[in-house]
């Protein structure tokens, strides 16, 4: 497993097209950082917990297409049969690249979470950084990684969708669809008294996060099973389409050793 991670992380890095990825991610950061919130006159110190609510479309977009592209690549260019005909595991395959999908997402994260931090220091550094929260680094902590899980979910939501479609293009347009989708669906389900459509959403990653500084952040909340639910909901989502994915993949033709 180790050598097909390497290789993975390899073919990553001299993509060139996926060099604008991390770009696209600080971008969104700066971007973000470089709004006039006048709401931080009251909460000043939770500039930090606001990123995953005013970016959650905008995470969410990237994490499906960055997913359908990288993923779905593989099936359009012949690399997944390629690979399964020298005997190498469909198991080890899977889950190696599964893994570097995700950890690519965190890390992605990450770089718009620092662009963001550095940004907000530039921008207004007379308001920035003041914490007046106790715990405040333990609870900054939690809303990044609840908020990491929930674009893991989607990405692995996604990853799973390629095995099904096997192809790049209509990967990416499911995965856009997705997010498209949980934003028209869930106003719809509110409008129309739809509950069990609304309970349902509210698990989804886009309203997760832009619940997260109004409903948990400003509240006090971000350490109560209300908000860390959330993360495990989450985690649900990643252990069912990965196994989801691998399901299909077992019967994708090709030699296994």
């Amino acid at each position: 497993m180790n050598c097909l991670i390497s290789a993975e992380l390899y073919k990553l890095r001299h993509c060139r097209l996926l060099w604008c990825v991390p770009v696209i991610f600080a971008g969104i950061g700066i971007y973000y950082a470089s709004w006039d919130f006048r709401i931080f006159g009251m909460y000043q110190g939770l500039e930090h917990l606001a990123l995953p609510t005013i970016g959650a479309e905008a995470f969410s977009f990237a994490v499906c297409i960055g997913t359908g592209y990288v993923i779905g690549l593989d099936f359009s260019q012949g690399t997944v049969r390629n690979i399964l005909s020298v005997g190498t595991a469909r198991r080890t395959y899977y889950f190696s690249r599964m893994g570097v999908l995700l950890a690519l997402t965190a890390l992605m994260y990450g770089i718009a979470a620092l662009a963001y931090a550095g940004g907000r220091l530039c921008f207004y550094p007379a308001t920035a950084v003041r914490p007046r929260m106790e715990e405040y680094w333990l609870k900054l902590a939690v809303c990044v990684g609840i908020a990491v899980l929930q674009l893991m979910a989607k990405a692995s939501v996604v990853h799973a969708v390629c095995y099904f479609v096997k192809k790049q293009l209509p990967a990416i347009g499911i995965g856009t669809a997705l997010v498209y989708g949980e934003m028209i669906l869930r106003p719809l389900a509110d409008m129309y008294g739809i509950t069990f459509m609304r309970d349902i959403f509210d698990y989804e990653p886009i309203k997760v996060l832009k619940n997260t500084f109004d409903r948990y952040a400003v509240y006090d909340k971000l350490l109560t099973f209300d908000f860390l639910k959330f993360g495990i909901s989450a985690a649900v989502i990643i252990v069912a389409s990965g196994a989801a994915g691998y399901v299909k993949f077992r019967y994708y033709p090709g030699k296994d050793s």
